[in-house]
């Protein structure tokens, strides 16, 4: 494979790619709705839950320092809300509640400190 290459267009990644110590990530991950979630750390940054109840979410590890995640939950029902708590490997402010249609997701960001990972934000609104 070439070492210096210029690529013009439309590119499209499955996989990972690592650019010195950064990771460029891209796609989703649909986590397994489980007790507990566990979030495996490195896969990408995206990841998508539906909570058929409430539910407990792990991550792998503390990540990467400087290394971001996005958290979408939605609930499996249109009438009733679940409630999100972080566990392992997460500092966040506190559980989070799906919004009560099955169509809107709440979401919430975290960056790494090389230990843990900290709340950035977070949508609970539902969008």
């Amino acid at each position: 494979m070439p070492t210096n290459e210029t690529i013009y267009g439309d590119v499209t990644i499955s996989g990972t790619i690592t650019v010195g110590n950064s990771v460029v990530q891209g796609q989703k991950v649909t986590l397994t709705d489980a007790s507990p979630v566990t979030l495996t750390v490195g896969e990408k940054e995206y990841y998508e839950l539906t909570a058929g109840t409430d539910r407990t979410v792990n991550a792998s590890s503390g990540g990467v320092a400087g290394q971001r995640i996005y958290f979408v939950v939605r609930s499996d029902s249109a009438l009733i809300s679940r409630t999100i708590t972080f566990g392992t490997n997460f500092l966040a402010t506190g559980t989070i509640t799906t919004p009560t249609l099955s169509t809107n997701r709440a979401i919430v960001s975290f960056i790494s400190d090389g230990t843990s990972w900290l709340e950035l934000s977070r949508q609970t609104a539902g969008v």
